[in-house]
């Protein structure tokens, strides 16, 4: 951890976090988050333009992972349980401000909400779209999910085998599956 960063406690969820826990059912990144969400002391955040980018992007998420557009739209809602969706009316100011900090103005929306929410963490493969270097300064943090599980203060997490730690974040997968397959049987 960077010396003026502090634990997180806003996460704000780029839409290709979200997207790729759609595709990968038992990958690393649906197992991070569900993972993550588990802890009380962290408050997640999207901006409500994810809900209709997830629209627009349904059916290619559905091809790419072999499920039903009934299950996606399942496995969304799940995944955005206790996520706060940010209108970005509410914001305006804080996504004008944040196209200086992006190098995709599709971006803006969840540095205009890190902003408002500051310190704050955006949880992204895509740290190459945003001026990270800039955003510190704020006490704005641009980290993947692995860097996010770092932060969070897992023992040892650097040091654990690879096999280990999918064991682990295994589990709560397990958990979720437990969960989709009870809710379909209702």
């Amino acid at each position: 951890m960077e010396e003026n960063q502090e634990r997180p406690k806003n996460i704000i969820i780029n839409s290709n976090i979200l997207f790729s826990s759609l595709i990968k059912e038992e990958g690393f990144t649906r197992a991070t988050l569900l993972f993550l969400k588990e802890d009380a002391s962290l408050k997640f955040l999207i901006p409500k333009k994810v809900i209709e980018e997830f629209g627009m992007h349904l059916g290619e998420i559905s091809r790419k992972a072999g499920l039903s557009i009934r299950d996606i739209r399942f496995g969304f809602d799940k995944l955005l349980e206790n996520v706060e969706r940010i209108n970005e009316n509410d914001t305006k100011e804080e996504i004008k401000q944040g196209l200086k900090y992006v190098k995709d103005e599709s971006d803006s929306p969840f540095v205009g909400i890190a902003l408002k929410y500051k310190p704050s963490y955006i949880l992204t493969y895509n740290k190459k779209h945003y001026k990270t270097e800039e955003l510190k300064i704020l006490n704005i943090f641009v980290i993947t999910p692995k860097e996010a599980l770092d932060l969070i203060g897992i023992e040892n997490f650097e040091l654990q085998t690879k096999e280990k730690r999918k064991r682990n974040l295994f589990s709560y997968l397990t958990k979720f599956k437990i969960f989709m397959k009870n809710k379909k049987e209702e």
